[in-house]
């Protein structure tokens, strides 16, 4: 059965009775939405085009199938996995687990709004997060974790999944596969450091241009890199500055 996201809030804005609309409408104060102002360049591009095929159900949802959303959207699978993950975190797209109870309020909302007589019968109005806060943060459906195996053992595939949300967000280099080797070298890290000591690890990064690609090679970190026990110690410890050669 093909696994679903789904636009946060997708219920409450359609206020029309003809599903399927030609075009959608974005709300002009996503421009000062502080959470989505906040996304990744390519997580901002992404979304409007999610929005689009989003408008070709009844329910907001689309599919979580990299593959098809790369074909349809014209791009690779990495790259949607790049920018969807973070919509996901902030709850811009949520999981069908999440959003069975929100769709069950919206409808309610629906059929208020379409009593209402409205001008404007083929627009699809995108939401926005606004300022709500926002809600418990949805896990990453297995499909996009594209992992080799299917592994689930905690804390191996949590730390692989947070590098590649880490990786996004830096710009690194994406880990596709979580190779047995990976897998081997990640576990002992963790028993060195635990989870909490590796997400500082990805955390400190953030604050460490010549790990991101500024340098003179524009050579960047990637998870074989941080699976080298010398080199996650430095990075633990702020070791790497701009003269750094890695």
């Amino acid at each position: 059965m093909d696994s679903r996201l789904y636009v946060k809030h997708w219920q409450e804005f359609q206020h029309y009775k003809k599903r399927n609309p030609p075009w959608i409408k974005l709300h002009k104060r996503l421009l000062d939405d502080f959470v989505f102002q906040g996304l990744p360049l390519a997580s901002r591009a992404l979304a409007p085009m999610l929005w689009l095929l989003a408008s070709e159900s009844s329910d907001g949802s689309i599919t979580s199938d990299l593959d098809d959303l790369a074909f349809r959207l014209r791009t690779t699978p990495v790259d949607i996995s790049t920018a969807i993950n973070p919509l996901i975190l902030t709850g811009f797209l949520l999981d069908a687990s999440k959003a069975l109870a929100l769709c069950k309020q919206g409808a309610t909302l629906e059929t208020e709004a379409e009593s209402k007589t409205d001008s404007v019968s083929n627009e699809t109005v995108v939401p926005t997060n606004g300022h709500d806060p926002t809600p418990d943060l949805p896990p990453l459906p297995k499909i996009l974790r594209r992992t080799n195996g299917g592994e689930t053992r905690v804390p191996v595939q949590k730390a692989f999944d947070n590098y590649n949300l880490a990786a996004a967000e830096y710009g690194l280099p994406l880990a596709e596969k979580l190779t047995e080797d990976r897998r081997r070298k990640l576990r002992a890290r963790l028993k060195e450091h635990t989870l909490e000591g590796w997400n500082r690890a990805l955390t400190n990064i953030e604050g460490t241009p010549f790990l991101r690609g500024e340098n003179d090679r524009g050579w960047r970190a990637d998870l074989d890199f941080l699976l080298q026990p010398t080199s996650l110690n430095k990075v633990l410890e702020g070791a790497y500055g701009d003269d750094d050669s890695g």
